[in-house]
Protein backbone atom coordinates (compact mmCIF):
# COMPACT_ATOMS: atom_id res chain seq x y z
CA UNK A 1 0.00 0.00 0.00
CA UNK A 2 2.94 2.24 0.65
CA UNK A 3 4.21 1.55 -2.87
CA UNK A 4 0.94 2.66 -4.38
CA UNK A 5 0.95 5.77 -2.27
CA UNK A 6 4.52 6.61 -3.31
CA UNK A 7 3.64 6.24 -6.98
CA UNK A 8 1.04 8.97 -6.66
CA UNK A 9 1.97 12.52 -7.45
CA UNK A 10 2.12 15.16 -4.78
CA UNK A 11 -1.17 16.59 -5.95
CA UNK A 12 -2.89 13.19 -5.83
CA UNK A 13 -1.50 12.57 -2.34
CA UNK A 14 -2.93 15.90 -1.18
CA UNK A 15 -6.27 15.04 -2.74
CA UNK A 16 -6.20 11.67 -0.99
CA UNK A 17 -5.48 13.38 2.35
CA UNK A 18 -8.33 15.80 1.77
CA UNK A 19 -10.63 12.92 0.82
CA UNK A 20 -9.68 11.02 3.98
CA UNK A 21 -10.25 14.07 6.15
CA UNK A 22 -13.56 14.69 4.37
CA UNK A 23 -14.64 11.08 5.00
CA UNK A 24 -13.69 11.31 8.68
CA UNK A 25 -15.60 14.57 9.01
CA UNK A 26 -18.67 13.19 7.17
CA UNK A 27 -18.68 9.95 9.17
CA UNK A 28 -18.37 11.99 12.36
CA UNK A 29 -21.12 14.28 11.16
CA UNK A 30 -23.60 11.51 10.34
CA UNK A 31 -22.83 9.20 13.23
CA UNK A 32 -22.08 11.69 16.01
CA UNK A 33 -23.28 15.22 15.36
CA UNK A 34 -26.61 14.58 13.56
CA UNK A 35 -27.91 12.15 16.24
CA UNK A 36 -26.76 14.57 18.94
CA UNK A 37 -28.61 17.45 17.20
CA UNK A 38 -31.75 15.32 16.85
CA UNK A 39 -31.60 14.40 20.52
CA UNK A 40 -31.00 18.03 21.44
CA UNK A 41 -34.02 19.16 19.40
CA UNK A 42 -36.17 16.45 20.98
CA UNK A 43 -35.03 17.54 24.45
CA UNK A 44 -35.77 21.19 23.61
CA UNK A 45 -39.29 20.23 22.47
CA UNK A 46 -39.81 18.20 25.65
CA UNK A 47 -38.51 21.12 27.69
CA UNK A 48 -40.95 23.52 25.99
CA UNK A 49 -43.82 21.07 26.61
CA UNK A 50 -42.82 20.81 30.26
CA UNK A 51 -42.68 24.60 30.53
CA UNK A 52 -46.20 24.77 29.14
CA UNK A 53 -47.41 22.10 31.56
CA UNK A 54 -45.61 23.91 34.39
CA UNK A 55 -47.39 27.17 33.48
CA UNK A 56 -50.75 25.37 33.45
CA UNK A 57 -50.02 23.69 36.77
CA UNK A 58 -48.92 27.01 38.26
CA UNK A 59 -52.24 28.58 37.25
CA UNK A 60 -54.12 25.61 38.70
CA UNK A 61 -52.10 25.89 41.90
CA UNK A 62 -52.94 29.58 42.18
CA UNK A 63 -56.63 28.79 41.75
CA UNK A 64 -56.36 26.02 44.36
CA UNK A 65 -54.60 28.39 46.74
CA UNK A 66 -57.43 30.87 46.39
CA UNK A 67 -60.02 28.10 46.73
CA UNK A 68 -59.94 28.28 50.54
CA UNK A 69 -60.83 31.96 50.57
CA UNK A 70 -63.47 31.43 47.86
CA UNK A 71 -64.93 28.58 49.90
CA UNK A 72 -65.06 30.80 52.98
CA UNK A 73 -66.88 33.49 50.96
CA UNK A 74 -69.36 30.91 49.62
CA UNK A 75 -69.96 29.61 53.14
CA UNK A 76 -70.64 33.15 54.35
CA UNK A 77 -73.03 33.71 51.44
CA UNK A 78 -74.76 30.41 52.19
CA UNK A 79 -75.09 31.28 55.86
CA UNK A 80 -76.65 34.63 54.91
CA UNK A 81 -79.12 32.84 52.66
CA UNK A 82 -79.91 30.25 55.33
CA UNK A 83 -80.60 33.06 57.83
CA UNK A 84 -83.53 34.05 55.63
CA UNK A 85 -85.16 30.65 56.13
CA UNK A 86 -86.35 28.59 59.05
CA UNK A 87 -85.01 25.20 59.96
CA UNK A 88 -87.02 22.30 58.65
CA UNK A 89 -90.06 22.11 60.95
CA UNK A 90 -93.09 19.87 61.05
CA UNK A 91 -96.63 21.22 60.55
CA UNK A 92 -97.45 21.26 64.26
CA UNK A 93 -94.52 23.54 65.14
CA UNK A 94 -95.32 25.83 62.20
CA UNK A 95 -98.92 26.06 63.39
CA UNK A 96 -97.79 26.84 66.95
CA UNK A 97 -95.40 29.53 65.69
CA UNK A 98 -98.06 31.32 63.64
CA UNK A 99 -100.69 30.93 66.38
CA UNK A 100 -98.22 32.29 68.94
CA UNK A 101 -97.62 35.44 66.88
CA UNK A 102 -101.36 35.94 66.41
CA UNK A 103 -102.07 35.46 70.12
CA UNK A 104 -99.15 37.73 71.09
CA UNK A 105 -101.00 40.54 69.31
CA UNK A 106 -104.26 39.74 71.17
CA UNK A 107 -106.03 38.48 68.06
CA UNK A 108 -108.48 35.61 68.26
CA UNK A 109 -107.84 32.85 65.71
CA UNK A 110 -110.92 31.78 63.76
CA UNK A 111 -109.23 29.29 61.47
CA UNK A 112 -105.77 28.16 60.47
CA UNK A 113 -104.99 25.59 57.80
CA UNK A 114 -101.45 24.35 57.27
CA UNK A 115 -100.79 23.09 53.74
CA UNK A 116 -98.44 20.36 52.62
CA UNK A 117 -94.68 20.78 52.56
CA UNK A 118 -93.53 21.24 48.96
CA UNK A 119 -90.47 22.50 47.14
CA UNK A 120 -90.32 26.28 47.08
CA UNK A 121 -91.05 27.85 43.72
CA UNK A 122 -89.70 31.04 42.22
CA UNK A 123 -91.75 32.81 39.57
CA UNK A 124 -89.82 34.90 37.05
CA UNK A 125 -91.99 36.28 34.30
CA UNK A 126 -93.91 33.39 32.79
CA UNK A 127 -91.56 30.70 34.16
CA UNK A 128 -91.82 28.89 37.47
CA UNK A 129 -88.81 27.02 38.83
CA UNK A 130 -88.15 25.11 42.02
CA UNK A 131 -85.48 26.20 44.50
CA UNK A 132 -83.08 23.47 45.64
CA UNK A 133 -83.04 22.61 49.36
CA UNK A 134 -85.82 25.07 50.18
CA UNK A 135 -89.33 23.94 51.11
CA UNK A 136 -92.44 25.97 51.68
CA UNK A 137 -95.69 25.49 53.52
CA UNK A 138 -98.69 27.66 52.66
CA UNK A 139 -100.86 28.66 55.61
CA UNK A 140 -104.31 30.19 55.27
CA UNK A 141 -106.31 31.50 58.17
CA UNK A 142 -108.41 34.19 59.65
CA UNK A 143 -108.47 36.09 62.94
CA UNK A 144 -110.52 38.79 64.68
CA UNK A 145 -109.18 41.93 66.33
CA UNK A 146 -108.76 45.67 66.00
CA UNK A 147 -107.11 47.28 63.00
CA UNK A 148 -104.04 48.18 65.08
CA UNK A 149 -103.69 44.60 66.33
CA UNK A 150 -104.04 43.20 62.82
CA UNK A 151 -101.56 45.72 61.36
CA UNK A 152 -99.00 44.99 64.10
CA UNK A 153 -99.43 41.24 63.65
CA UNK A 154 -98.93 41.40 59.87
CA UNK A 155 -95.89 43.67 60.34
CA UNK A 156 -94.44 41.07 62.69
CA UNK A 157 -94.91 38.39 60.02
CA UNK A 158 -93.26 40.62 57.42
CA UNK A 159 -90.22 41.14 59.67
CA UNK A 160 -89.83 37.44 60.48
CA UNK A 161 -87.22 35.46 58.55
CA UNK A 162 -88.64 32.79 56.29
CA UNK A 163 -92.24 34.01 56.33
CA UNK A 164 -93.91 35.82 53.45
CA UNK A 165 -97.33 37.46 53.65
CA UNK A 166 -98.83 36.43 50.34
CA UNK A 167 -102.22 38.06 50.77
CA UNK A 168 -104.53 39.51 53.37
CA UNK A 169 -107.97 41.06 53.32
CA UNK A 170 -110.19 42.77 55.91
CA UNK A 171 -113.89 42.49 56.45
CA UNK A 172 -116.15 44.02 59.07
CA UNK A 173 -118.84 41.88 60.64
CA UNK A 174 -120.85 41.79 63.86
CA UNK A 175 -117.95 40.21 65.80
CA UNK A 176 -115.44 42.89 64.77
CA UNK A 177 -112.76 43.33 62.13
CA UNK A 178 -111.80 40.01 60.54
CA UNK A 179 -108.59 39.50 58.61
CA UNK A 180 -108.10 36.62 56.18
CA UNK A 181 -104.46 35.93 55.33
CA UNK A 182 -102.21 33.60 53.38
CA UNK A 183 -98.64 33.06 54.50
CA UNK A 184 -95.76 31.13 52.97
CA UNK A 185 -93.45 29.59 55.54
CA UNK A 186 -90.02 28.83 54.01
CA UNK A 187 -87.63 26.22 55.39
CA UNK A 188 -84.24 24.93 54.41
CA UNK A 189 -82.83 21.46 54.94
CA UNK A 190 -79.18 22.47 54.61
Amino acid sequence: MKDIYNQLSKREQTLLYVLMIFLVVMIGWFFLIVPALDQSNALKATYQDQLSVNGTKTMELLSYQSAASELALKKDELLKVIEDYNDYLDSEIIEKTVTGVIQAHNLRTLSLQVGLVENAKVIKGDETSEVANVSQVTLTGSAIGTSDQIRDCMNTFVKMDGIEVVSMSYSQNERGLTVSYTLNFYMTSI
